[in-house]
């Protein structure tokens, strides 16, 4: 569990030191978030798994279901920001680029349009035309399509291991609340 510990402290830390970074490439970005929020759920998946088994194919499986299950439950979180209000989302919305945290709908955004990413970088779009810009430009939906790539090898990876249907189900719950149960 300390290997887990060290890497969710190092992925906050490389998202701390991003924050701002209007450059921050996709590969960069998931890989910040497959050591924050992907490790956290790994971890979780792998501590129960052992609790059941010690065959280590499927605990190699159960961590890569936990994996993609945190990738799934970032990427939809990073759509939330963007698409729904403080009510439906029960928490602070509309944040994440005001605290300096750059997610993918925004960098997927930016990639679209050169002009857009020269007015951020020089402070000329307000936070409202940057959300607006963001949907325009299809950053939550390539973003859900990214979190929707996770969750069919997440479903693999869950058809794979042969479980009891209870169990599987119990699994799939928490891989479809991770998706579809924020899902806007």
């Amino acid at each position: 569990m300390t290997n887990y510990l060290c890497r969710i402290c190092m992925g906050e830390l490389r998202q701390e030191i991003n924050n701002g970074n209007l450059d921050l490439s996709v590969y960069r970005y998931l890989s910040i978030i497959k050591g924050k929020t992907a490790a956290l759920f790994e971890a979780s998946f792998h501590g129960g798994a052992m609790l059941s088994t010690t065959d280590e194919r499927k605990l190699r499986m159960y961590r890569k279901v936990g994996n993609d299950v945190g990738m799934i439950f970032q990427l939809m979180d990073d759509c939330i920001d963007y698409e729904m209000d403080e009510m439906d989302a029960k928490k602070n919305v509309r944040s994440d680029y005001e605290e300096g945290v750059v997610t993918l709908p925004l960098i997927h955004a930016m990639k679209q349009d050169e002009k857009f990413v020269k007015q951020v970088k020089n402070g000329l779009v307000s936070a409202k035309e940057l959300y607006d810009r963001v949907l325009e430009a299809g950053g939550t939906a390539y973003t859900k399509a990214m979190a929707g790539r996770y969750y069919t090898k997440a479903v693999t990876t869950i058809e794979n291991l042969n479980l009891s249907e209870a169990k599987m189900a119990r699994i799939m719950t928490v891989v479809d609340k991770s998706y579809y149960g924020i899902k806007k």
